[in-house]
């Protein structure tokens, strides 16, 4: 069963800053996941709020609120409420090894509890995952398709994440402080994540963005990035974790890679797609790429033809797996991944500056965005007019 009778407590830290209707939309998305009612949840505010305070009483959810120092609209006041709720969710339950984040921004699948049910054993028997996240930002509809596979990845904590005890302890001896300007998550992950300690990412998310116009996520972002990516809608889904422990996951990507058809991308990624789509063999491409710095050149060129993530945060050891339509795909960084050994020069993917720009003006060819056509109609109350929920007869249109 994928809820065995031994249900661990895995309590859920509701991060807010105030916006109770999220946070109560949330609350119902969690009850209604099978082991969802057995899940203990913690809202926690930043600052006092009176209506919180009925909302917990009402649910009968505890609800501790955080006397933030940090300036208002700010990366440090995120950075303080994310470190107090992390901290505040070991301390409320102290006899739990394990807990989840949660910000208020999300959507939950139907199967967000068994996910994290499930992969909780990662963490108990293998102390290089620092956690793992309930999101992937590869996850578009022509990039992700199966809800039941994981990857290994130098990432960072976001959208939905676990951690243990252990891992979060680690994580709060090093915070960003009061006086650094800097992101937490992205922090994390630089003095954090390395080649020894990685991140779980699904290949189909267990949430989904639905802020916009906030701090970090503009509207038009939200819209054309965040909008597009999958929401697991399957209820019951047997997550494989097989060999995912680091030096299996690696052997296993050695061997895939030297089975792997090698693209030699000879015409523009944009121009011809030097991928086949929906074929069961694992294809790789190899990019000249001296780090995850070096963005600006081939991963970018092939990213904005391909529809793919233009960002290297989800890479393992300088690679990138990921599906196109449904065919497995490695991309390798080369030379600055330790899995670019023995590549010819003439099949290594390195852009003229034409080529380049040729890309920055033909962005996202193959991204699947989707089209959507919606009818409002009068609302029930204002809050569905103010959550823009009185809309019907949407329409998806996939471009291939």
């Amino acid at each position: 069963p994928l809820l065995s009778k031994k249900f661990e407590t895995i309590p859920v830290a509701l991060v807010t800053a105030k916006r109770l209707p999220n946070v109560l939309n949330q609350i119902v998305q969690i009850w209604s996941n099978p082991g969802g009612s057995e899940t203990p949840l913690a809202i926690m505010v930043d600052g006092y709020s009176h209506e919180a305070e009925l909302l917990g009483k009402v649910l009968n959810v505890t609800v501790l609120f955080h006397q933030n120092i940090a300036k208002v609209g700010t990366k440090q006041r995120i950075n303080q409420h994310i470190k107090f709720s992390l901290k505040s969710i070991f301390e409320l339950y102290p006899d739990v090894d394990k807990a989840i984040i949660l910000e208020d921004d999300l959507v939950l699948s139907p199967d967000f509890i068994s996910y994290f049910q499930q992969t909780s054993i990662l963490l108990k028997f293998d102390p290089t995952i620092l956690c793992i996240n309930a999101y992937n930002y590869n996850s578009f509809p022509h990039t992700a398709h199966d809800p039941s596979r994981l990857y290994r990845a130098q990432s960072y904590p976001y959208y939905g994440w676990m951690t243990n005890r252990l891992q979060a302890n680690k994580l709060l001896e090093n915070w960003a402080t009061l006086d650094i300007d800097a992101d937490w998550d992205l922090w994390v992950r630089r003095y954090h994540v390395n080649t020894e300690h990685q991140v779980i990412i699904p290949e189909v998310p267990r949430t989904k963005h639905e802020g916009g116009g906030g701090f970090h996520v503009s509207g038009f972002e939200q819209e054309t990035t965040f909008h597009q990516r999958l929401l697991n809608d399957k209820q019951k889904v047997e997550i494989n974790m097989i060999r995912l422990w680091d030096f299996a996951y690696a052997l296993d990507l050695m061997r895939l890679i030297e089975h792997a058809v090698k693209v030699n991308i000879t015409r523009h990624p944009c121009k011809e797609i030097p991928i086949p789509k929906y074929s069961k063999q694992t294809h790789v491409v190899y990019l000249n790429l001296t780090g995850e710095d070096d963005i600006e050149h081939s991963y970018k060129v092939v990213a904005k033809c391909l529809g793919f993530f233009q960002d290297l945060y989800e890479n393992y050891q300088g690679t990138i797996s990921i599906k196109f339509f449904e065919t497995p795909l490695i991309i390798i960084s080369c030379p600055s991944s330790p899995y670019c050994v023995d590549v010819p020069e003439d099949i290594i993917y390195l852009p003229s500056k034409d080529d380049i720009q040729y890309a920055d003006d033909h962005p996202w060819r193959l991204s699947n965005t989707t089209g959507e056509i919606s009818w409002r109609i009068p609302a029930n109350d204002p809050l569905e007019e103010f959550n823009l929920k009185n809309t019907i007869a949407y329409a998806y249109v996939v471009n291939e």
